[in-house]
């Protein structure tokens, strides 16, 4: 009958709609996750940077320590060094004075 054929069409127009709106919905949602796809790539790479700037810091900062250590060894060597040589200066002003007052007797 005429109103079950007027009933089949409007489903069918209805199904054709309900397809359209799916397939717009799919392309907006393929299209946002593209969009987050970049953004995701972005940051990733950003992240990977970053992480060879921190561990080029990490192999700095163990330089600086092994320098660090050095350099404190140098110091207490000249540390060293200058005690020394202020003991060889005091037995030699010492020296000296008692050679000085010595003659300055004689």
């Amino acid at each position: 009958d005429e109103e079950t054929i007027n009933d089949l069409k409007e489903t069918i127009t209805n199904l054709k709609l309900s397809l359209q709106s799916h397939a717009e919905s799919k392309a907006e949602t393929m299209q946002h996750f593209e969009t987050l796809k970049k953004a995701h790539d972005a940051l990733f790479e950003e992240h990977q940077a970053l992480q060879e700037q921190m561990d080029d810091a990490v192999e700095l900062l163990k330089f600086m320590k092994e320098d660090k250590v050095g350099n404190e060894e140098y110091i207490e060597e000249l540390k060293a060094q200058v005690e020394e040589l202020e003991s060889r200066l005091e037995g030699s002003v010492v020296s000296a004075t008692i050679e000085g007052l010595t003659k300055d007797k004689m």
